[in-house]
């Protein structure tokens, strides 16, 4: 059996129910300005970049540049490099998404721009967003700068400020 609608009722009642529909007051509108288009450059409530330097400062490993432009030729940037030391990190998004850099044109694109990292010799590590933060990239950094845990700067209480992020 499906519920009645206002077709059913008797013809006194639906003009009165129109009648009524008709007085009742709407809500006004307000105008307002558009939202602004969302800024990728502003922060939010966590922000996954800045959580990764403080844990780099934490740990004793050197703070990299944000955004490093490496080729003259063409605005290829590294999302973290360290070019005193020619070590680039590259976080990798939507690996389980499709993102771009999984689909075709922007793999081999990232291919072009990785090649020519090397041929510059850049040593380039690759993470997912969730792998930034994690023991296994400090181990990598670690590795790559050539440094121990105790040159690191590691110590049971700064594993346990960070550990929460992992």
């Amino acid at each position: 059996m499906s519920k009645p609608t206002i077709a059913d009722l008797p013809e006194r009642y639906r003009l009165q129910i129109a009648r009524q529909l008709a007085q009742a007051k709407r809500p006004k509108t307000i105008a307002r300005e558009p939202d602004p288009a969302p800024d990728p450059k502003v922060k939010r409530a966590f922000d996954r970049a800045e959580v990764f330097l403080r844990a780099l400062e934490v740990r004793g490993l050197p703070r990299p540049e944000r955004e490093h432009k490496f080729d003259a030729k063409r605005r290829w940037r590294f999302d973290y490099a360290w070019p005193e030391r020619m070590v680039a990190l590259e976080v990798e998004g939507g690996v389980w998404t499709g993102g771009r850099h999984t689909r075709g044109s922007g793999f081999v694109r990232d291919m072009e721009k990785y090649n020519r990292a090397a041929v510059l010799g850049w040593r380039l590590l690759r993470v997912t967003p969730d792998k930034l933060v994690s023991a296994g990239t400090f181990e990598m950094l670690r590795e790559i700068f050539g440094l121990r845990e105790s040159d690191a700067a590691w110590s049971d209480s700064q594993r346990a400020v960070i550990s929460p992020l992992r």
